[in-house]
């Protein structure tokens, strides 16, 4: 038996409890391209209206991605996708794009925040999801084979999308969540001549963006619990919907006393209990059968899972 600390989000949204009794509401506008503040010097022209003694402002830049890329990738799609994998997840209520746009108009506009709740309540929405494209790039390389009149083609890609989680009623961020999807394939063709990849890398990138987005989204706001317990047996609340695959092992955790900050009295961590190990048997499409691999009927439901390190006893 081993025990550790499990360290968590200083902030914590009271409506995504372990005692919800319906999805919470999240709104998901159409990503954005990142932008950041460049420093550009002063001219001279603009000393009046700057403050006294005033050398440098900011322009906000957009983060240079290819033109053909970007038109590729289609960051409406893109949202879309995303959108469709956190409704699958069953772990959230998805508000549809339109509304949500609405929503990121707010948040824009700036403020105290005030009407972006009063937005939020009329449309029924808890939370929203805001993402800002911040990489994408692909590269193709020819590689002879040699003695032979073959060549390697190797295509890679790489997508990166920054989530920021916010609560509508506070306006405070309750999450961050990095994605990324990485593909990198390779084809031996008969001819030295460059051919067509099968398939489009664009796509599937997204593809992989998206589910990578959606199971860290769920992982900031809800753990990966056990739900039913009968002898040696368990279901847990994931399955084809987050790839879990038949044979992976995890350790099933129990949650103990919280540890609080005492300058902000926050939970900053948990005291946690690692119970036993667990393998799964069977997966179904929105969860999976797990059974205990040292036989023991310690697990009960709400314990968590966790990703088990295969070189640990």
């Amino acid at each position: 038996m081993r025990r550790l600390i499990c360290l968590v989000l200083p902030v914590v949204f009271a409506a995504v409890g372990a005692a919800a009794s319906e999805p919470v509401s999240i709104a998901v506008p159409r990503f954005t391209l990142w932008t950041i503040e460049q420093p550009v010097k002063v001219i001279e022209q603009e000393y009046d209206t700057l403050a006294p003694g005033a050398h440098t402002r900011y322009r906000m830049r957009e983060v240079e991605i290819p033109e053909e890329i970007l038109r590729e990738i289609e960051l409406p799609v893109l949202t879309d996708i995303f959108i469709r994998k956190l409704a699958d997840s069953s772990k959230f209520s998805v508000i549809e794009r339109a509304k949500a746009d609405v929503l990121a108009e707010e948040i824009e506009k700036g403020g105290d925040g005030s009407a972006l709740a009063k937005k939020g309540r009329s449309l029924g929405v808890q939370l929203i999801a805001v993402g800002t494209l911040t990489y994408a790039a692909r590269d193709v390389e020819l590689k002879p084979v040699a003695y032979t009149a073959r060549t390697d083609r190797v295509e890679r890609g790489e997508i990166r999308v920054d989530l920021r989680i916010l609560d509508v009623d506070t306006g405070r961020i309750v999450a961050t969540v990095p994605g990324q999807g990485r593909i990198e394939r390779r084809i031996r063709e008969d001819t030295a001549e460059p051919r067509p990849m099968p398939g489009s890398l664009i796509v599937d990138l997204r593809e992989e963006l998206a589910h990578d987005l959606m199971a860290g989204t769920v992982d900031a706001l809800y753990p990966f619990k056990v739900v039913t317990v009968k002898g040696k047996t368990a279901f847990a609340d994931r399955g084809g919907n987050f790839r879990i695959r038949k044979g992976e092992m995890f350790d099933v955790i129990r949650r103990g006393s919280p540890i609080v900050d005492p300058d902000t009295g926050s939970v900053i961590a948990f005291d946690e209990e690692v119970l036993d190990r667990v393998v799964v048997t069977d997966v179904l499409p929105k969860a999976c059968r797990v059974e205990s691999v040292s036989g023991s009927s310690r697990i009960s439901p709400g314990d968590i899972l966790k990703p088990a390190d295969v070189t640990s006893p």
